[in-house]
């Protein structure tokens, strides 16, 4: 399930249009590195995915992204690129659905 929050932004501050955020609970993770090491390549994967996202959004929306890593050890670059992937076409389906229902 994905809970996805669109703000209308009619301000005239320009503000960006992907907010993002990334827990790695400590709880899983007991070491500063790893977590630190996970969040790294979760921020480069969405870095490198983000331009998918800007051309779906309305103008004048924002979407604010929290992402929270859950597995119990820490995966390799590629297939947690593949997983984000998947996310994002995911995250612009629903997305598309959002806003055709409110439009």
């Amino acid at each position: 399930m994905y809970v996805i929050k669109a703000i209308n932004n009619n301000t005239a501050v320009t503000i960006p249009k992907i907010l993002a955020g990334v827990s790695v609970p400590k709880k899983k993770f007991k070491k500063a590195t790893d977590r630190n090491t996970i969040k790294r390549k979760i921020n480069e994967i969405f870095r490198l995915h983000k331009p998918q996202l800007y051309h779906v959004i309305a103008a004048g929306y924002q979407i604010q992204l929290f992402f929270i890593y859950v597995h119990v050890e820490i995966m390799p670059y590629e297939k947690l690129n593949r997983k984000m992937e998947q996310l994002f076409v995911n995250l612009t389906t629903a997305w598309q659905k959002e806003t055709a229902t409110t439009a």
